[in-house]
């Protein structure tokens, strides 16, 4: 870490507890609305907490068009969304730690 990062740290850290609940206030309003017959949440493990930056789900009995089509649909609508096992920048895919 160099200086600059450290004083960006240093004055964000006031803000972390806010910004934590704002993110669970949102993930938990999203997962409310979202989870149906197609749609099942992917549980977390309990012994953590976590300020939930985002939001793992299986769409469940929809062909890869259909699949397709929720995902340019959302796209359309400015929700960044992706398929997990698909998307090479994400860096909690294991895959991609190359």
């Amino acid at each position: 870490m160099n200086n600059l990062t450290a004083a960006v740290v240093r004055n964000s850290l006031k803000h972390l507890d806010k910004r934590i609940a704002e993110h669970r206030s949102v993930y938990f309003n999203i997962k409310k609305h979202l989870v149906s017959k197609h749609i099942q949440h992917i549980d977390e493990f309990s012994d953590s907490f976590k300020s939930y930056d985002s939001l793992q789900f299986r769409i469940i009995d929809k062909t890869d068009e259909q699949v397709k089509a929720f995902l340019n649909k959302v796209k359309g609508d400015g929700i960044p969304l992706t398929i997990f096992s698909q998307d090479k920048d994400n860096a909690r895919l294991f895959s991609n730690w190359k």
